[in-house]
């Protein structure tokens, strides 16, 4: 198998108590075992946070009209007195859905 066609990411979720409305929880990732890791992402406002949970499985899954497999990240979270979770999708395109649980 050509290693050069995968990539392996981490990911890590951040809330920054510094900043009070906005945006105060960011998502990074790291292609490479941490040596290096993107700018952050916003991907919303939370009260409080659970830990990312990963789903090791493929999915089937559509972004932007395409369907890929992808692996789904889960993070729960509470906001505005309502539990929800951040669904993050991960292939070449991320893409963030909050749900309302």
């Amino acid at each position: 198998m050509d290693r050069g066609l995968w990539r392996w990411h981490a990911y890590a979720t951040v809330r920054n108590l510094l900043v009070s409305s906005g945006g105060n929880f960011h998502l990074f990732k790291t292609s490479d075992g941490g040596q290096h890791w993107d700018a952050g992402h916003k991907i919303g406002s939370v009260t409080q946070s659970g830990p990312l949970e990963v789903d090791k499985t493929k999915r089937s899954v559509t972004i932007s009209g395409t369907t890929k497999d992808a692996i789904l990240l889960y993070q729960l979270y509470y906001s505005a007195g309502t539990l929800k979770v951040f669904r993050i999708t991960t292939s070449m395109m991320a893409q963030i859905s909050s749900l309302t649980i």
